[in-house]
């Protein structure tokens, strides 16, 4: 059981005797130091639940956060660090002058702010003023926590969608093997995700053909290819018409993480490339003359 557990549950004890008692009674040693300190410790350590939950695999980044630490509002209760950064509390064991608030079940607290850097230690605490809440109400602040979720859901507008390229164009022929390819490389955008800017690297893998009568295909085929070339994609219309002709490119996506190793995404992207109109025309002969 960690510090911070015991703290939670010694600090919902001491609001059930509190409620016995009255606002303006004795109230126990919440933070179980044995020094007599009241206080609520808001924000969260890396790693931890943050402010964004999200869905899926965390994807750890260092990252400055604000933790924020309160105590009664009365003299002269106070929050202060030593050379190390622990966290040094003043309370007034009884704070019998502790100011009760308009809210049911609200009291008033001093309020201090550190802030936690991507390296070193933390800030000196600053004194942000006095605010009512209520005791247990949940904690605040701490690093951004992004998960996969987050990141596919932010470069899924991002990433490069490919291109349909037929040959031949703008017309084919029933019956003629028209050659399909597109063009996908490897590339690296910054992407903003939850106010974080990432690198994140797409590397193409799979693509995948639909060609507007039913049927489809895989692979990024080769532009210019010979009929039957390995490698190629081909496709014979077996009837006239307008086909509307896509690939669907799927990507890997990796993300770099400043200070910290790079993460492969466990879920792929796929992005889908604008609809390509391709006329498909018959060739007829013409009989002029017989012998």
């Amino acid at each position: 059981m960690t510090r911070r557990t015991v703290t939670t549950i010694v600090a919902c004890l001491a609001l059930a005797a509190a409620s016995l008692l009255g606002a303006s009674g004795a109230y126990a040693d919440w933070d179980a130091e044995g020094d007599g300190d009241t206080v609520i410790i808001e924000g969260s350590q890396p790693g931890s639940t943050g402010s964004n939950p999200g869905g899926g695999t965390v994807v750890s980044v260092p990252q400055e956060w604000t933790e924020t630490y309160r105590v009664p509002a009365c003299s002269p209760n106070s929050v202060s660090q030593d050379a190390e950064g622990n966290t040094i509390t003043y309370a007034d064991v009884l704070c019998t002058a502790w100011s009760a608030c308009p809210g049911d079940g609200e009291n008033r607290w001093f309020v201090y702010t550190r802030v936690h850097p991507v390296e070193g230690r933390p800030t000196n605490w600053a004194f942000q003023g006095s605010e009512c809440r209520a005791a247990s109400q949940g904690s605040e602040g701490g690093p951004v926590q992004i998960t996969e979720a987050d990141v596919l859901e932010a470069v899924r507008e991002t990433a490069p969608r490919p291109v349909v390229n037929a040959e031949p164009t703008p017309v084919t022929y029933v019956n003629v093997p028209t050659n399909f390819s597109t063009t996908a490389a490897g590339e690296t955008r910054t992407v903003t995700v939850l106010g974080v800017a990432l690198q994140v690297q797409f590397e193409p893998t799979t693509a995948t053909w639909s060609f507007g009568d039913g049927s489809s295909a895989t692979g990024a085929g080769i532009a210019g290819a010979a009929v039957g070339a390995p490698g190629a994609v081909e496709h014979q219309y077996r009837r006239a018409g307008t086909r509307q002709v896509s690939v669907t490119q799927a990507y890997t996506v990796t993300v770099v993480v400043p200070g910290a190793p790079t993460i492969t995404l466990g879920t792929p992207l796929t992005t889908t490339s604008d609809p390509f109109a391709l006329e498909v025309g018959e060739i007829q002969s013409l009989v002029t003359r017989v012998r």
